[in-house]
């Protein structure tokens, strides 16, 4: 009679603590997140006391990021797709350039690329301790601005509006994809409080909210000791995890270490597959089919990259825009490889078991239906619930001659209407608060004049 190896209970007790050690440390680092997480201002305010954004903005402002699907363009802390911007590094970045322009016209009364290096070097040091400089007070809960960033952020909200207004700009996102006035100032409210967490010192520390990520030189945003020091260890115990993993299964001669000849794994001969296994060659139809299609649309998005305007001169960006491509991308895989997994085990099954179960056929082919449900319903869903499979009308067309544009003190957009401006003009450059813009057409219909 044939002796059957058995399972050592050394694996049972070595799975049951790997797995209570495992989640030990994620519910451990969930609790740290929530309780080190960077405050969210009930006000932002300038020295005066007025109100610049709220934390309702901030909040609604991160709604209207995950309403548009903006983490299948750019990235907020380094979290997203690389198509376009990280938003919470560009606005940083951004901050940090107009601050330091306002502040050597203020001091030298000169551009900084008309200043000396001793000078510059001055400004960049100056400006590092003005962003590091934590001003927000957890008892009023209010964050006081100084006026280079009250500055920039206004001046920041129709520079995304430029962004959003076409797939040139954006890197494939549709013509005028965000065009209501309010939603574009609280996702600049969002990308702001973002770039302060990024910049500012946490309490009694030398180093931001996000550790000092984004990198950024200039603005005093450097790995930190920590960083380095963590990264290390992390990539050591991943090494040495495994290494001790492949000696502890390396007494066994799973891997062929012992170089016998005998054939341990179930082996499938011709004529003994089961009416089950012959109907997982479905599954894997649909897997190289599924790879097939990630490939094609992986190229599709990849092509965004070099020219977002048109696809060989087609502008496809109104039917299929990259941030959408990019999720299907991103789903083609995991669908391909789930239904690789299920097939395997599906297909090992009778051959581990030692028999088939009955009614096993049926409830592969039932299974295989079942998940070309979810497929379609997760692909559709994520198109429409986006509102990003038709062409949207834009914040260009309520434009028309004649109009003027302002912006009030909280840096929130607002015009009056005047003849139709054409469907094809851009934003352009809007005013600082307090002024107001006549809009008339630019020669090439780009940009907004006063």
């Amino acid at each position: 009679m044939e002796e059957r190896e058995t399972l050592s209970s050394g694996w049972k007790l070595a799975v049951i603590a790997t797995v209570m050690l495992g989640f030990t440390v994620l519910i451990w680092l969930a609790v740290r997140t929530y309780l080190d997480a960077p405050p969210i201002p009930a006000r932002a305010i300038n020295a005066a006391g007025e109100t610049i954004f709220t934390r309702d903005d901030i909040l609604a402002g991160q709604q209207v990021f995950l309403k548009y699907g903006l983490m299948e363009n750019g990235s907020i802390w380094g979290h997203g797709a690389y198509l376009g911007p990280d938003f919470s590094a560009s606005y940083l970045h951004t901050l940090g350039v107009d601050a330091s322009e306002s502040l050597a016209h203020q001091r030298y009364g000169r551009p900084m690329q008309a200043l000396t290096a001793a000078e510059r070097n001055a400004i960049h040091a100056d400006i590092q301790q003005l962003l590091k400089h934590n001003r927000y007070d957890p008892h009023t809960q209010a964050l006081v601005l100084t006026q280079p960033e009250i500055a920039s952020y206004q001046d920041q909200i129709p520079m995304w509006t430029t962004y959003f207004s076409q797939p040139t700009v954006s890197a494939g996102l549709p013509v005028k994809y965000i065009h209501d006035l309010q939603e574009l100032q609280q996702l600049t409210a969002f990308f702001a409080w973002t770039a302060w967490a990024s910049s500012a010192n946490r309490p009694e520390k030398t180093y931001s909210y996000t550790n000092n990520f984004p990198y950024d030189p200039t603005l005093g945003n450097t790995p930190t000791t920590d960083a380095v020091l963590w990264s290390a260890l992390s990539l050591i115990a991943l090494l040495v995890g495994t290494a001790l993993v492949l000696f502890a299964f390396g007494k066994f001669d799973y891997l062929g270490w012992k170089s016998q000849s005998a054939h341990i794994h179930p082996q499938m001969l011709p004529g003994m597959t089961t009416a089950s296994q012959q109907a997982t060659i479905k599954y894997f139809v649909v897997v190289a089919g599924l790879f097939l299609a990630q490939v094609l649309v992986g190229g599709g998005t990849a092509h965004y990259r070099a020219d977002p305007g048109s696809f060989y001169g087609l502008d496809v960006s109104s039917l299929f825009p990259s941030h959408i491509l990019r999720t299907w991308h991103l789903q083609l895989a995991l669908f391909w490889i789930a239904t690789a997994y299920v097939a395997g085990g599906l297909f090992l099954a009778p051959a581990l078991g030692g028999h088939e179960p009955k009614g096993q056929t049926q409830g592969v082919n039932s299974s295989l239906v079942s998940s070309w449900r979810s497929w379609l319903g997760v692909s559709w869903g994520r198109c429409s619930a986006s509102s990003n499979c038709s062409v949207l009308s834009g914040f260009g067309s309520d434009i028309r001659d004649g109009s003027t544009l302002t912006l009030d003190v909280r840096g929130r957009l607002g015009w009056q209407p005047g003849s139709r401006f054409g469907s094809s003009c851009s934003i352009g450059v809007l005013p600082r608060r307090g002024r107001t813009l006549p809009v008339v057409r630019s020669p090439r219909c780009s940009s907004m004049q006063p």
